[in-house]
C-alpha cells in the first residue's frame, strides 16, 4: 500500500507511459522498472519498484495498480475488462486520454472560480482603503471648512472607524482563512459545500454532465455492460448530491431494464437530440462512435459555458467596483463643491 496521492495529472501520465511501452511489446513488470529507473522521487521510485515486483511474481496488470492503493477504482476497473480482453495498452492509452481531458477540465473550473474570487478580493480591500483611509481625510477637510461629513458619507466614516479598530482581528482571520485553503483537505471539503447547492446547475451541471458521458464512453469502450460502465461513471461524475441522485436514477432505470437513451433521457442528463441519436446508433451498431461524439461535444459545452461564466462574472463585479466607489467619492465631493462655491 502507497501512500502517494496521484493527481488526475499523474494518472494521466502514468497510464500513457505505460501504454507505450506495452505496445512497444516490453512486459508490465520491465516497463514498471524503467519507469522507476527514470524517476528522480523515491517515492515514485518505491511505487514503480513494489508493482514491478508484483507483475515479475506473476500478479495481472490490473491487481499490481489495485494493490498499490492509490489508483482510482475506475482505472482498476477498466484495467481487469482490458486484461481479461488483451488489450491492457488499449485501454491504459484510452484512460489517458480520459484523465488529461478530464485535467484539463479541473483547472479550467480552478481559474474559473478563482479569478473571480481574487477579483473579488481586490474590491474589498480598495474598498477598506477608501472608507478607513481615505474618508477621514475629507473629514479633516470639512473639519476645517467648519462643517462635517454630510449624509451618506458620514455613516460611512463611522462604518469606516469600525473597521479600522477591528482591523487586527480582520486581518488574523483572512490569515486563517488563507491558510486554510492552502490545505487541500480544506479546498475539497468547501467546494464539496459549494457543490452540493450549487453545483447542479448552470456551468458546474455541463461539467458534471460531461464528466459522466465521457467515463459512461470509456467503459462502454472498453467492453463493460451499460450498467457496469454507468456504475464506474456515477463514481467519477462529481461531488453535488443531486447530481449523484441523478446518476443513481440512471442505475435503478438501467437494472429495470430501460434502454440507455431513455434513461439518460428521463434523468435529463442528455438533450433529447442526443438521445435520439444514440438509440439510431445502436440500431446501426455504431453506437460506440455516438456516444464519443456526444461526450466529446458536451465537454466543448461545458467549457463553453465555464467561459460564459467567468465572462459575465468579471463585468459585474467591476460594475459594483466602480458604482460604489464613484458613489462615495461622489457624495464627499459634490457638497464639497458647493461649499467652496459659496466661499468663492
Amino acid at each position: 500500500m502507497n501512500n502517494i496521492r496521484l493527481t488526475t495529472e499523474d494518472v494521466s501520465i502514468i497510464c500513457r507511459a505505460l501504454s507505450h511501452l506495452l505496445q512497444a511489446g516490453i512486459a508490465p513488470g520491465d516497463g514498471l522498472t524503467l519507469l522507476a529507473r527514470d524517476e528522480t522521487q523515491p517515492a515514485w521510485q518505491d511505487l514503480f519498484d513494489t508493482m514491478a515486483r508484483g507483475c515479475d511474481e506473476g500478479k495481472p496488470l490490473p491487481a499490481v495498480f489495485r494493490e498499490a492503493g492509490c489508483f482510482p477504482d475506475y482505472v482498476c476497473a477498466l484495467l481487469d475488462v482490458g486484461h481479461r480482453v488483451g488489450q491492457s495498452a488499449e485501454v491504459l492509452e484510452a484512460l489517458a486520454d480520459y484523465y488529461e481531458n478530464r485535467a484539463g477540465m479541473n483547472r479550467r473550473l480552478r481559474n474559473a472560480l478563482t479569478y473571480p474570487g481574487l477579483l473579488l478580493a481586490v474590491l474589498l480591500a480598495v474598498v477598506a482603503v477608501l472608507f478607513i483611509w481615505v474618508l477621514p481625510v475629507f473629514d479633516d477637510v470639512y473639519a476645517q471648512l467648519g462643517s462635517g461629513l454630510p449624509g451618506i458619507a458620514g455613516g460611512l466614516l463611522a462604518f469606516g472607524q469600525i473597521l479600522r479598530r477591528r482591523l487586527p482581528w480582520i486581518c488574523s482571520f483572512l490569515a486563517a482563512v488563507l491558510c486554510a485553503a492552502a490545505i487541500p483537505g480544506v479546498r475539497r471539503a468547501a467546494f464539496r459545500f459549494w457543490a452540493d447547492r450549487w453545483g447542479h446547475r448552470g456551468a458546474m451541471a455541463k461539467v458534471n454532465a460531461a464528466r459522466f458521458v465521457q467515463a459512461l464512453s470509456l467503459g462502454l469502450d472498453s467492453g463493460l455492460s451499460e450498467l457496469e460502465a454507468a456504475e464506474l461513471a456515477a463514481g467519477l461524475a462529481g461531488e453535488s448530491k443531486i447530481f449523484a441522485k441523478s446518476c443513481r436514477q440512471i442505475l435503478s432505470l438501467l437494472e429495470t431494464g430501460t434502454a440507455l437513451h431513455q434513461a439518460l433521457l428521463q434523468t435529463h442528463m442528455l438533450r433529447p437530440g442526443d438521445c435520439r441519436l444514440l438509440e439510431v446508433s445502436y440500431r446501426s451498431g455504431h453506437s460506440d462512435r455516438a456516444i464519443r461524439a456526444i461526450a466529446c461535444r458536451i465537454q466543448e459545452e461545458a467549457e463553453a459555458a465555464l467561459e460564459q461564466a467567468v465572462g459575465r462574472i468579471e463585468p459585474a463585479i467591476i460594475a459594483v467596483a466602480c458604482t460604489l466607489i464613484g458613489g462615495v467619492l461622489l457624495t464627499v465631493m459634490l457638497p464639497l463643491v458647493q461649499i467652496m462655491n459659496a466661499i468663492g
